[in-house]
C-alpha cells in the first residue's frame, strides 16, 4: 500500500459515526481533532514553562551569561511566543476545523508564524558564528566582534530581518490565510513565488550554519592531531625535564579547558539545530512538493503538529545536554516548589 494511502486508512480507521466535516471535504474522527487538541495543549504548556525557566535562568545564573546564551535567549523568545500565541489559536482551528475568527486576525497570526520561525533560525545561526569565532580564531577577535554594543545589535538583526521578510504579503506578494489542510493561520500556498523566496533564504541560512559547525569540528579534529603528534615527538622530552609528573603550566591547563567547555557548548547547541531541521524540514518540503494539496490531510496535520512541537524541545535538550542549565532549572524549580 503506498505511503499516502496507508497514512490515509490509519488516520480515517476510527469509527466513522462520530465525525466533523471539514472544508476541503475530508472526515475527521472526533478522537482525531481530540488528539491534536491534547497534543498542542501539552506542547503549549511545555514551551511556556521551559522557555519561560531558560529566560529566567540566562538572566540570573551568572555563569549562564555568556554571548552564546545571549543569542539562545532570542530563540527561547521565539519560543515562547510561538508556545503563548500560536499555538492556542492553531488549536482553535483544529476544534472548529475552520477559521472562526476575522481575515485580520490570521493575517497578524500568519506574519507572526513567519517572523517567529525566521527569528528562531537567524538566532540559531548566530549561534553558529559566535562558536565558530570562539573555537577558531583568537581571543582578541571574539573580544572585538562581541561587544556589547555589537551583540545588541546583532540581537536587533534576528528580528529586523525576519520581520522585513514577513511583510511582503501585507503589501500584496503573496498572502497570509487560514489552511485548511492543515488548520492554521500561514503563508497559503497559492503565494508559491513568496515561498521560493522564503524557501531560498532558509536553505542560505541553514548553510551558512552547516559551513560553521563544518569548520569547528575540522578545527578540532585538526588541532587534536597537533597535539597528538606533539605529544608523541616530545614525551621523552617532558618526562625528563619534568619528573615530577607536572605535565603543563597552570595556565595551558586553562586553556584547554576553556577550549574544552567552549567544544561542548558547540556540540550541545549543535544539537539543537539538528533536532530544528528534523522537525521544520519535512514540513517546509510538503508545502512545496505537495502544493497542489494532493496528500492526505492526516500527513498535513501530523507534520505541522511535529514542526510545532520543536517551539517546546529546547528546554528538554537543554536539561540534557547541558549541565549548567540544567542545575539551573533545578535550583528554580526547587525554590518555587519550595515556597
Amino acid at each position: 500500500m503506498p505511503p499516502l494511502k496507508l497514512a490515509n486508512y490509519i488516520y480515517h480507521a476510527w469509527d466513522d459515526n462520530e465525525t466533523i466535516s471539514c472544508n476541503e471535504g475530508e472526515q475527521y474522527t472526533t478522537i482525531a481533532v481530540i488528539f491534536q487538541a491534547l497534543f498542542l495543549g501539552v506542547c503549549s504548556t511545555i514551551g511556556i514553562v521551559g522557555n519561560f525557566l531558560t529566560l529566567y535562568a540566562i538572566a540570573s545564573k551568572s555563569n549562564l551569561q555568556h554571548t552564546a546564551n545571549i543569542f539562545v535567549a532570542n530563540l527561547a523568545i521565539a519560543d515562547f511566543t510561538v508556545c503563548l500565541v500560536l499555538e492556542p489559536f492553531y488549536m482553535i482551528g483544529v476544534i472548529k476545523q475552520d477559521w472562526p475568527l476575522s481575515d485580520e486576525l490570521c493575517s497578524m497570526l500568519g506574519l507572526l508564524n513567519v517572523l517567529l520561525k525566521g527569528a528562531s533560525l537567524f538566532s540559531l545561526a548566530f549561534v553558529a558564528f559566535n562558536r565558530y569565532i570562539c573555537i577558531t580564531q583568537p581571543a582578541a577577535m571574539k573580544l572585538n566582534l562581541y561587544s556589547s554594543a555589537r551583540t545588541v545589535a546583532l540581537c536587533a538583526v534576528i528580528w529586523i530581518f525576519p520581520l522585513a521578510v514577513s511583510l511582503p504579503p501585507i503589501f500584496g506578494f503573496g498572502s497570509y490565510g487560514f489552511d485548511s489542510m492543515a488548520h492554521n493561520c500561514k503563508v497559503i500556498c497559492d503565494s508559491f513565488h513568496y515561498l521560493i523566496v522564503l524557501s531560498v533564504i532558509l536553505f542560505t541560512v541553514g548553510c551558512i550554519i552547516l559551513f560553521c559547525y563544518a569548520g569547528i569540528f575540522s578545527h578540532v579534529w585538526k588541532s587534536k592531531r597537533r597535539v597528538e603528534q606533539s605529544a608523541e615527538g616530545n614525551i621523552s622530552d617532558e618526562t625528563s625535564s619534568n619528573p615530577q609528573g607536572v605535565c603543563s603550566s597552570p595556565e595551558r591547563k586553562l586553556a584547554r579547558q576553556n577550549r574544552k567547555k567552549e567544544i561542548e557548548i558547540a556540540l550541545n547547541l549543535f544539537t539543537i539545530f539538528i533536532v530544528f531541521c528534523i522537525c521544520w524540514i519535512p514540513y517546509a518540503l510538503l508545502i512545496l512538493i505537495d502544493s497542489d494539496r494532493q496528500a492526505n490531510q492526516g500527513v498535513w496535520m501530523a507534520f505541522t503538529l511535529f514542526a510545532y512541537s520543536n517551539s517546546s524541545m529546547n528546554f528538554i535538550l537543554y536539561s540534557w545536554r547541558n549541565k549548567h542549565f540544567k542545575s539551573a532549572y533545578k535550583k528554580i524549580l526547587t525554590c518555587c516548589c519550595s515556597n
